[in-house]
């Protein structure tokens, strides 16, 4: 081999390497985003959940000061 072939080889191999990582970070973002929506489904649901517990304990103050 002489130095230009090797200096080809090398560009080429960099090029690719290169391609390989933006497409390894746009994988890894996705990933990231789509942990972070999932997450936050669940943070939503739980406060959902919470939001129906309130109503029915205040329910349950209400009904027990209309006994008193």
């Amino acid at each position: 081999y002489d130095i230009e072939t090797i200096a080809h080889k090398m560009i080429v191999r960099l090029e690719i390497l290169t391609k390989e990582n933006k497409e390894m970070a746009k994988m890894l973002s996705y990933g990231k985003s789509k942990e972070v929506h999932i997450e936050l489904n669940l943070v939503r649901r739980e406060n959902d959940e919470l939001k129906e517990k309130i109503k029915l304990l205040e329910g349950k103050i209400e009904s027990l000061s209309q006994k008193e």
